[in-house]
């Protein structure tokens, strides 16, 4: 494939905290909350976010955003599939999505992420 120079990312992460922050108050989620942690970005209360519409603008920016390596879909599949989770379990820890910058270290969850994002389900 060659020498391929790595794509400049278009935001930083308080360019898309500040974008992504503005869509979900536009949209009326005013309890649902992004922050740029260590190693991922957390979505506190992400489960209420249904639209799919909303989770690939918001998923749009943070592929992105630098220190991001997956793709818009990538990301919204893993959101969906905490979503999902969220649904069956309903406990504290399916409430909140935490998204790897470089996908999710498990791999089962990578895997489960990358077959629901090739399905167009995200």
């Amino acid at each position: 494939m060659g020498n391929m120079a790595k794509a400049e990312k278009r935001y930083s992460r308080a360019e898309a905290q500040a974008m992504i922050a503005e869509l979900f108050q536009k949209e009326g989620y005013s309890d649902v909350t992004l922050s740029f942690e260590r190693t991922a970005v957390h979505i506190t209360n992400s489960y209420k976010v249904k639209s799919r519409d909303l989770r690939m603008r918001i998923c749009s920016i943070l592929s992105e955003t630098e220190g991001f390596s997956q793709s818009a879909g990538e990301l919204s599949a893993e959101w969906l599939g905490h979503n999902m989770f969220n649904s069956v379990i309903k406990n504290r820890g399916t409430m909140h999505a935490d998204l790897e910058y470089s996908g999710d270290p498990r791999r089962p969850i990578r895997l489960l992420s990358s077959i629901m994002n090739r399905l167009g389900l995200h």
